[in-house]
């Protein structure tokens, strides 16, 4: 099931603490952490999961980042990588997804194309409000969390180029991309 909630303004503080963690876990193998994801976008509409991005200088860097990572509560979840990034999940009690973690590489093509698309929608009333009318019914339609990232391909694609951007990485990439299937709990890009 897809949940899509109206937007929160303590996403923006729920990140600036998760970060800090995450920088604390990783030191100066983090180039730079980012808020990515619909929760970063004020006023638009989420899943109620945080996205952070954190920037290496190599993904030679990702394996011990992702044993850092796991202690202080991240699973690797390699049913969401694709070239370019490795993906981390960190629960909550009940087993819901409360933050997703990307590992990539920093100014490489996810860092770039995840960017370009929030400071997009954060500068576009006209697109954010077609964004989350575009999410609010994709949830209501797939039950799955991977179809409706799928669904939302096209209007990302559309916002990247409006901004002069061509989507580079394996989830908005121009060309015909492979995604790997995920199963229903693991989430993926809001």
């Amino acid at each position: 099931m897809v949940v899509v909630a109206d937007h929160d303004p303590e996403w923006a503080s729920a990140f600036g603490s998760e970060s800090d963690r995450v920088a604390a876990a990783l030191g100066t193998t983090a180039v730079a952490i980012e808020h990515i994801g619909s929760t970063a976008v004020p006023g638009l509409a989420a899943k109620p999961i945080i996205d952070l991005m954190v920037g290496l200088r190599s993904l030679a860097e990702a394996d011990p980042c992702v044993r850092a990572l796991s202690e202080i509560g991240y699973r690797r979840s390699p049913e969401g990588d694709f070239d370019g990034r490795v993906f981390l999940r960190r629960v909550g009690d009940d087993g819901a997804a409360t933050h997703h973690l990307s590992l990539t590489e920093h100014d490489g093509a996810y860092w770039s194309d995840q960017l370009a698309f929030r400071d997009a929608l954060r500068a576009d009333p006209d697109l954010r409000a077609r964004y989350g009318a575009l999410k609010r019914t994709l949830a209501a339609e797939h039950e799955e969390p991977v179809a409706y990232t799928h669904a939302k391909t096209d209007l990302i694609r559309e916002v990247l180029r409006s901004v002069g951007h061509t989507p580079r990485s394996g989830w908005a990439a121009e060309s015909d991309v492979t995604f790997p299937s995920r199963p229903a709990s693991s989430g993926g890009d809001d």
